[in-house]
């Protein structure tokens, strides 16, 4: 043996030299040495195994012996199986004793990793058997020093993790088997790494009390290693075992001293978050559990007074706010899960807990951070209803009313601290010029950590009202009188503290009432101020700060933007108030005139859709518009308490309107609060408001002369050329005149949507995607009553065709023989180079087409117009070819899905037939070359707006992904509406039990039906898991109308299933693994008794056995439950497939979706996948389009 180890080993330490460039060898040499070290890993399990146990000794190289630990850790985890039975505990028993050897003096920390690391693969091979008869020697060699005793512990360590974390590919029932070996050993497990971290942290504290540094180092090393281990066992063992072991006791112990306390807060930061007992019948275990976890919370608690003062300290080190964050987050965890264990301490430890929690949250937002998830749940649990039938056992934790007031204030000082950012500046004001931009605070890496901090700042205001609502109400009104008294008195330009300070108190404020009980609400608002119907006292410090907020009077536009969301905050307050309503109303427009602008074009409108970001403009412009944003929040608060003032409230809007004194994106707002108010005023006054919005756009609208100029690429260029208009005032001046056309559609989508009576809740054909297994509704059948006719019905008449002529004309400025005839200025902005022609277009495009997608799903009567379908068909494909990606991607998801939606069965042939087709091989075409850009790095026509670089190839996968879920969402739509039974039965039988619906529409367009099913078919080898699996809806449809359409038989039972066997073969398809072999055999149940192409595919396997397919046969027509079914499919299929199905093989922890920086992977599994079943990749164009002509 030693002969045969002794050449193989030559021959690799050969190539590790060449590998390791130690002689100087050219690239070629060292690419065939790393090569030939990687097949050594493949050679004769006895020749690797003896190469590597002699490459291991100590005498070579480090880098050697890592090499051969590699090769050792391969036969471990990767080749155990072919070690014959017999060899396999002497070569387990020869591992361990170079585990021993490994733990001599002077060996490199990552040496004894390794074979820690070894010996823990060997047990998680051999099983519970192997651990017991190991224990023993461990605990014998962990008495020898130091240095056994640390790898001991390391070995100890790597055994569950190897288990829970690392080894997700070991099956259930082997894990389940080691692991109760594990628990079965824990009484000898945890005492032993106690002692281990007791003896030598005593010994180590003697060492330096001597003086004697570098003995105490293998002594420490010990004690960080049983720490880790301990932590590998705090997730999962029994807490008990671990308080009975004195684990917990030791951690405590250990968190005063500095070299071990990030590991013992570690530990008792993950036992602090084991989920309490909550089996009343349980009750010695959960007692115990509690006294468990008391002790933990001690000592967490006692530790944190001095970790929360050097982190605060001005010379910190960043090891001690590591180690505070550790500290409070344990604390946080204690909070979350285990607060009855304080409870059951008593009063002191009750307020000792609470107090620490409360210094870390008034600290840093680096600790501040980790301890509100603890306090949000504290406040949780006291605000939660009594469930006086189930309650929780154990002692509940109280929580003073001082305590919360001191929550309410510290987050109110954190809110006013991170605030500032994207206020409304003046001129002049420090900071206006960066804060106006929304940058997120320095403390935060990201916007997004930003956002999710201050949500979670607004949880915990909003469960302190809930807890405490008088309370918090009453500092919440408090905090903005003070506040906005204060920014009244401040000098213009208003100080950016004083906006700061508002911000602040209108968060708190919004916050509190969203938060109070709606009761307490409702009570304080019919009170009258009378307190014996106001219990809790809320309505004399609400109405007092509406009086003040009435009576305030500030200019500054950033102050009067605050002063609109403070009066938005009250909103569940006005809800079941409404006589304030009007007051407020009257005052919003009143601040909305006080924001005169200057006189002069340039202060006219900027030329940006409405949608955009209001604080990108200038200060005036953004206040003005959010205050209008503020009227409609208020509006839709108060419901139908302002039906009485809609008549004055419309009258004075419009006198402002008649003035001048509103631009159209404040008129659209504003009329669209008054769609709202009008919604409960009954059909007759929805109307007549709808008809004094829309008849002043109605004229032009449908003026022939400029539906002439709209409906041609050449009208818009010179519409779009125009100059803006000139200035006569401040506010009457306007954008170009061209961007009314922008506002009049926008106005027509707030009116379709704002519009719809309170009882429409539906619409009579809806067809919504769903999964394969969950049955849809009938096509064409009734959910819901039929719908009341919408006020906006009436009006379409005039809207869409002129609409439907714009958007033709916007589609064709993309043709490439009309971009030439285009200046300059619009072909960059088709190239999205030149701002403002590039946002009217897009506007334009957008809100179009969501009035389309909205009339064909809310206006009863939309269809009936049957005249309009060609003709949107016309406007809406003519131009499919020169569409880019987000357009086509847009207008499929926003138009053509609402269409297919709820067009009824009567008008499939009008609408659908010249609208469908088009869309879905355009579609088709787009796709195909999308992913094939994305596989292979060429470009294609469809695609030509991305010519390299990393930002546009991830912005092309980007559109690509969106692109095809929206597609196969569409897709989804046409299945099948009825399935047959659960239990399959034989295919002739429920042949017929299938309503075809819109997919045997779609069969008879053969040109519709080759391109919606080719793409069904590709998507489920797409590396995108959400459009696979919307693909499989009609994938699914298809095999079940299948058996009675003829032409189906061929495309389903060979093409749908060969790919259906392919698609388990991407990883990226593992989570949808069950709906594709359900799939399958449903396919087999189906097609196999019409068609033999069902067996030719699955016989076609790389290693399917006429055998192997005669038992699954047999094994399905024995048994009527599908679940055994399945997995007789699977079985079949991991078997003929010889292990290429990797989306059948369990998943490491992670997200598996191939993306574009696995360009390579995803290349090399769509080769594999295209070896089974023998079907050759597609090329993209339409399949079995001969079987439906």
């Amino acid at each position: 043996m030693a002969a045969v180890g002794g050449q193989e080993a030559t021959s690799i330490l050969q190539a590790l030299q060449v590998a390791l460039d130690v002689t100087g060898a050219g690239k070629d040499k060292r690419k065939a040495a790393s090569d030939f070290l990687e097949q050594v890993k493949l050679g004769e399990v006895h020749s690797v195994t003896n190469a590597a146990l002699f490459l291991v000794q100590a005498s070579q190289p480090l880098e050697v012996r890592h090499y051969a630990f590699s090769l050792l850790q391969h036969v471990a985890h990767s080749r155990w199986s072919d070690v014959p039975p017999a060899e396999r505990n002497p070569l387990a028993n020869l591992f361990l004793q170079l585990l021993a050897t490994s733990g001599g003096e002077g060996e490199p920390w990552a040496i004894k990793s390794r074979a820690a690391a070894l010996v823990a693969e060997v047990i998680r091979q051999e099983g519970p058997k192997l651990l017991e008869e190991v224990l023993p020697p461990l605990r014998e060699m962990a008495q020898q020093g130091p240095v056994q005793a640390e790898t001991v512990a390391m070995l100890l360590r790597w055994l569950p993790e190897d288990v829970t974390v690392h080894n997700e590919d070991l099956d259930a029932p082997a894990r389940r088997a080691l692991l109760g070996g594990l628990t079965s050993n824990l009484s000898t497990i945890l005492p032993l790494l106690y002692n281990l971290a007791s003896v030598h942290c005593g010994a180590a504290m003697a060492a330096v009390q001597s003086g004697r540094q570098l003995e105490a180092r293998p002594h420490a090393a010990v004690v960080t290693a049983a720490l880790a281990a301990a932590d590998a066992y705090s997730d999962w063992a029994p807490v008990v075992g671990l308080e009975s072991s004195r684990l917990i006791e030791a951690a405590g112990a250990l968190l005063q001293a500095r070299e071990f306390r990030d590991g013992a807060a570690e530990f008792l930061k993950h036992v602090a978050g084991r989920r309490r007992p909550t089996d009343e019948r349980e009750r010695e275990t959960l007692d115990q559990h509690d006294a468990a976890l008391g002790h933990v919370a001690a000592s967490l608690v006692a530790a944190a007074p001095s970790a929360l003062t050097q982190a605060q300290a001005s010379d910190n080190q960043d090891e001690d706010r590591d180690y505070a964050e550790r500290i409070a987050e344990g604390l946080a965890a204690v909070g979350s899960m285990n607060a009855a264990a304080v409870a059951g301490q008593g009063p002191t430890a009750v307020t000792a807990f609470l107090t620490q929690v409360l210094g870390f949250l008034s600290s840093s937002v680096a600790l501040a951070n980790p301890i509100l998830p603890g306090v949000t749940s504290l406040l949780r649990d006291a605000a939660a209803p009594k469930d006086k039938a189930k309650p929780k056992p154990g002692p509940s934790l109280q929580l003073p009313p001082e305590w919360t007031t001191a929550v309410l204030e510290a987050v109110h000082e954190k809110v006013r601290r991170c605030s500032g950012h994207g206020l409304i500046l003046e001129e002049g004001v420090e900071g206006s010029s960066e804060d106006n931009g929304g940058d997120c605070p320095p403390e935060f890496e990201s916007g997004r950590d930003y956002g999710t901090y201050r949500g979670k700042l607004s949880d915990v205001i909003r469960l302190v009202g809930g807890v405490q609502p008088q309370l918090a109400v009453e500092y919440a009104c408090r905090q903005v009188m003070t506040a906005t008294t204060a920014a009244a008195q401040a000098p213009r330009p208003a100080p950016k503290e004083v906006l700061v300070a508002v911000e602040a108190a209108h968060v708190v404020l919004e916050n509190v009432l969203a938060g109070a009980p709606s009761t307490a609400l409702e009570a304080a608002a019919r009170s009258g101020g009378q307190a014996q119907q106001d219990d809790l006292g809320l309505a004399t410090p609400l109405e007092a700060m509406l009086l003040h907020l009435l009576s305030l009077q500030v200019s500054a536009a950033g102050l009067v933007h605050l002063q609109g969301r403070l009066f938005d905050a009250c909103g569940p307050y006005l809800a079941f108030g409404p006589a304030a309503v009007p007051n407020v109303l009257h005052k919003l427009l009143l601040m909305l005139q006080g924001l005169v602008l200057p006189p002069g074009s340039q202060h006219s409108e900027p030329s940006i859709p409405a949608h955009g970001n209001p604080r990108d403009k200038a200060p005036i412009w953004s206040a003005r518009l959010l205050v209008c944003t503020s009227i409609l929040r208020v509006a839709r608060s108060a419901g139908s308490g302002l039906v009485p003032h809609l008549e004055s409230i419309a009258g004075a809007i419009g006198q402002m309107h008649s003035a001048g004194q509103l631009t159209p994106s404040e008129h659209n707002s504003l009329a669209e609060a008054i769609m709202v108010i009008s919604t409960s005023a009954g059909a007759e006054r929805q109307a007549q408001v709808l008809e004094w919005l829309l008849a002043p756009l109605r004229q032009q609208w449908v003026d022939s002369a400029w539906q002439q100029t709209i409906s041609t690429p050449a009208g818009l260029a010179t519409l779009l050329q125009l100059p803006q208009s000139p200035a006569a005032n401040g506010l009457s001046s306007g954008p170009a005149p061209y961007w009314w056309i922008y506002h009049a559609i926008s106005l027509f989508e707030k009116a379709l949507r704002r519009s719809a009576p309170h009882n429409q809740a539906g619409l009579q054909h809806v067809r919504v995607p769903r999964s394969p297994s969950t049955p849809p509704p009938a096509v064409g059948r009734p959910t819901t009553p039929p719908a009341p006719p919408h006020p906006m019905g009436q009006h379409l008449g005039w809207i869409v065709p002129p609409l439907l002529h714009l958007l033709q004309a916007v589609h064709r400025l993309w043709e490439p023989e009309v971009q030439r005839t285009l200046s300059p200025t619009l072909q960059a902005a088709l190239r999205l180079e030149e701002q403002v022609p590039r946002n009217w277009l897009k506007g334009v495009r957008e809100a179009g087409y969501t009035v389309l997608g909205t009339a064909a799903a809310r206006v009863p009567g939309f269809f009936d117009r049957s005249e309009w379908g060609a003709v949107a068909a016309s406007a809406l494909t003519g131009s499919l070819a020169a569409m880019e990606i987000r357009h086509l991607r847009l207008l499929i998801k926003s138009v053509v899905s609402p269409i297919v939606s709820h067009c009824p069965p009567p008008q499939w042939e009008a609408w659908l037939a010249p609208l469908v087709p088009p869309v879905l091989a355009q579609a088709h075409t787009t796709l195909a070359g999308g992913w094939a850009q994305l596989a292979t790095q060429t470009g294609g026509p469809p695609l030509q707006q991305t010519k390299g670089g990393a930002a546009e190839e991830i912005l092309l996968d980007k559109m690509v992904r969106d692109l095809s879920r929206d597609v196969c969402s569409l897709l989804a739509l046409f299945a099948p509406s009825s399935f047959p039974p659960t239990k399959p039965e034989p295919s002739q039988q429920i042949r017929n039990q299938v309503d075809p619906g819109l997919l045997g529409w779609l069969l008879q367009h053969p040109p519709a039906a080759a391109a919606g099913l080719e793409l069904a078919t590709q998507a489920l080898t797409w590396p995108d898991t959400e459009a696979a699996q919307k693909a499989l809806i009609l994938a699914s449809g298809a095999a079940q109308v299948a058996p009675a359409d003829p032409r189906l038989h061929e495309l389903v039972g060979r093409t749908l299933l060969a790919t259906a066997v392919r698609a388990l073969a991407l990883e990226s398809n593992a989570q949808i693994q069950a709906d594709l072999l359900a799939l399958v055999l449903d396919i087999y149940l189906r097609l196999a008794p019409v068609t033999p192409a069902v067996r030719q595919v699955l016989s076609s396997l790389p290693n399917m056995t006429s055998a192997a397919l005669a038992e699954f046969e047999a094994a399905v027509g024995a048994t009527s439950s599908v679940k055994e079914q399945r997995v007789a499919v699977r079985t079949l299929l991991q078997g003929g497939a010889g292990g290429q199905l990797r989306a059948l093989t369990p998943q490491k922890a992670g997200n598996v979706i191939t993306n574009l920086t696995d360009r390579g992977n995803l290349m090399q599994e769509r080769s594999n996948a295209r070896q089974l079943a023998q079907e050759p990749e597609s090329q993209g164009g339409p399949i079995g389009l001969a079987l439906f002509q």
